[in-house]
């Protein structure tokens, strides 16, 4: 992979990282603030299902983007051997 493609890959999986600290940070406070046991118990599931949920749409952003880089190189080099443009979805 080249170091462009790299650094937009990078550039896709930033945001959905600091969505996931961004989402702790808060389920986090939300936990503290539970007195009860049963409430704790319920706060923590949710968070773990958060938690999931965003793990699994930032997979699915990073394989998506790993498949429009490798569309974009595909292009790259077809344009380089004269087999014409090969417009890529942005």
């Amino acid at each position: 992979m080249s170091p462009r493609s790299a650094g937009r890959l990078k550039t896709l999986a930033e945001p959905t990282a600091a969505a996931v600290a961004s989402c702790r940070r808060v389920l986090d406070a939300e936990v503290e603030d539970v007195p009860d046991e049963t409430a704790l118990t319920r706060t923590r599931a949710r968070v773990a299902a958060a938690a999931k949920a965003l793990r699994r749409t930032g997979e699915r952003r990073e394989k998506r983007a790993a498949a429009l880089l490798e569309v974009a190189e595909r292009s790259e080099s077809a344009a380089g051997c004269g087999l014409g443009r090969v417009l890529v979805p942005a």
